[in-house]
């Protein structure tokens, strides 16, 4: 949805200044796809960014099953889009 188009924009906008970003766009929630997620994030992922159109379900369940991760969280739940540069800004805040 437009959260994983907000996190799109802001990947590639981050790459092109040189930072190491990657996406995972879940295509359903449940059952989450733990094993995937965790396969996925590879020793080489030091943060990992949640944005999210609501107060956080999602992270929590992102928090539950990832332990060796800094984990932020972008939320929005006033109907309003998530922007790429909020989400750049999360990536500035991460450090990446």
């Amino acid at each position: 949805g437009t959260s994983a188009r907000a996190a799109r924009r802001a990947v590639t906008l981050s790459r092109a200044e040189g930072k190491k970003t990657g996406l995972i766009q879940l295509l359903t929630l449940w059952p989450l796809p733990v094993e995937k997620i965790k396969a996925t994030l590879s020793s080489s992922c030091r943060n990992l960014i949640v944005p999210e159109m609501n107060m956080g379900q999602l992270v929590l369940e992102i928090e539950r099953i990832i332990k060796n991760k800094k984990i932020y969280q972008v939320n929005k739940w006033s109907g309003e889009d998530i922007l790429p540069r909020e989400i750049l800004d999360c990536i500035e805040e991460a450090n990446i």
